[in-house]
């Protein structure tokens, strides 16, 4: 049954109904995300379950969903180091199934976007793009192809193509769902949208339940937030979070960590530690806390749900090395980014410093050897160039590698970016402390200070203190 868009109705009752005409994984899923958000519980709910467990062919979100409704919606959530659908053997499997489903079922377009999806896990962006399309031309267009076609555009850095592709099937913009998806991509591209009047008038309405405009308003106070307009973006986060989704709780915890307080989100965070798949805002939210292993353990789970989204391959590998400590973890999710994202530098350097850390000194070697750096991209060559210095310290080229430290802090801060100079300064010293001469620890430990008093930021203040933990003469130095 199809959802109606123009007036509140109760979608879990249409779900439930759907689900009695045609009891199938699809209907069972449906019905299991309705009653996810009120944590409802019923027959139907119970037999939903049981058909997405009994399938090996549902993704694994819904699976979760299955296992909570089954256990009364028990709020706690184990999430495991590395989740099996990342692996490379899994991502493989996966694509030898839908493709077999599909020699059966060849005009089901749901099973052809999944496909896609399991492409772009591996990397194959011209096998994802080939499968996506096929989705689009067999139709019925609907809210999850157009959305799920609008990643896909964005992971092969094509905006351009999703803006075309959304504008192209306009009459589908009525639907909040995908106008949200219009703005942000919009947002992404330093763009104004051209639907933006419309998308302020669904807001102002209020015709449709809460959770179906909660990203269309948290999209809205991106646009507002980037204008410098705090005030308005306030208004539309708390509309937000009036019944969210996982995107929109993510965008509140990443706006409040950016100076944007939101009354409602401390109410809103019992939704997020309880939400089966808020992996993304429960990772920022522990990360702001100081509580990284929590914010990585959930980091990795992020990444596990959008496989190829650079901001998860990126956060996890940088919190899982510099904030955590957790090497094996930042080395294993920056490979993961790099299979969507081959020649990305910044995932490369995190990949070399992981393996570089791990005492992987020809890992880290061949990850820097990747990297491709242009004229213009000067924090990158500085931070790779730090990068280097620990990978020649490691090796024994102590000279060198101090020159290369030494440079890499007086480019960042020359360009002003204090907490990276503060950083690289840091980690200089403690591979100082390591090598043990005792003029050079003084002279790098008290610029290390200096620059970390400078810039007491977060991060920061987490590596002065692991630190001053390995010797507590540090700071008097």
């Amino acid at each position: 049954m199809k959802e109606s868009l123009q007036a509140p109705v109760d979608f879990l009752a249409e779900h439930e109904h759907a689900f009695h005409e045609r009891p199938g994984v699809y209907t069972a899923g449906d019905l299991l995300s309705s009653a996810a958000i009120m944590e409802i519980s019923s027959p139907s709910i119970d037999r939903a379950a049981e058909v997405v467990l009994r399938s090996q062919e549902h993704p694994g979100a819904v699976r979760r969903l299955a296992e909570r409704a089954q256990a009364g919606w028990q709020s706690d959530i184990e999430v495991s180091k590395n989740p099996p659908q990342l692996e490379s053997d899994h991502a493989q499997r996966r694509v030898a199934q839908l493709r077999r489903i599909l020699s059966r079922e060849p005009r089901n377009s749901i099973r052809w976007a999944d496909l896609a999806r399991a492409y772009a896990t591996l990397g194959y962006s011209d096998s994802a793009s080939r499968a996506m399309t096929v989705a689009l031309q067999i139709g019925p267009i609907n809210r999850f192809l157009l959305r799920a076609a609008t990643r896909l555009d964005l992971y092969r850095e094509d905006p351009d193509h999703a803006i075309y592709m959304l504008n192209r099937h306009a009459s589908h913009l009525s639907d909040p769902w995908v106008l949200a998806a219009e703005i942000a991509t919009s947002t992404s591209m330093d763009r104004s949208s051209k639907h933006m009047r419309r998308a302020r008038k669904v807001i102002d309405n209020r015709e449709l339940p809460p959770w179906h405009i909660s990203e269309l308003a948290s999209a809205l106070s991106a646009v507002e937030l980037r204008a410098g307009r705090v005030k308005q973006a306030r208004k539309l986060l708390t509309v937000s979070l009036e019944n969210p989704t996982d995107n929109a709780l993510a965008q509140a915890e990443w706006s409040s960590t950016h100076g944007v307080v939101v009354p409602d989100l401390q109410e809103s965070r019992s939704d997020l530690l309880d939400a089966p798949t808020g992996y993304e805002a429960r990772a920022l939210y522990f990360a702001s806390r100081g509580d990284y292993d929590l914010a990585v353990s959930n980091a990795i789970q992020w990444l596990a749900d959008q496989p190829f989204a650079m901001d998860a391959a990126v956060f996890t590998s940088y919190t899982a090395s510099v904030l955590a400590d957790d090497h094996e973890t930042a080395a294993y999710a920056a490979g993961i980014g790099l299979r969507a994202y081959p020649h990305d530098n910044l995932l490369l350097n995190n990949l070399a410093f992981a393996c570089a850390r791990l005492g992987r000194l020809e890992d880290a070697q061949d990850a820097l050897s990747r990297m491709r750096l242009t004229n213009d991209e000067e924090m990158s060559a500085a931070i790779a160039s730090a990068t280097l210095g620990l990978v020649s310290l490691r090796v024994g080229n102590v000279e060198e590698g101090r020159n290369l430290y030494r440079t890499s802090v007086r480019s960042l801060e020359h360009m002003k970016y204090d907490e990276s100079a503060a950083l690289a300064a840091l980690f200089w010293c403690e591979e100082e402390l390591r090598i043990g001469e005792v003029e050079v620890l003084r002279e790098v430990s008290k610029k290390a200070t200096e620059l970390a008093k400078a810039c007491p930021s977060a991060a920061v203040k987490t590596r002065l203190r692991k630190l001053s933990m390995q010797d507590p003469s540090i700071l008097g130095r």
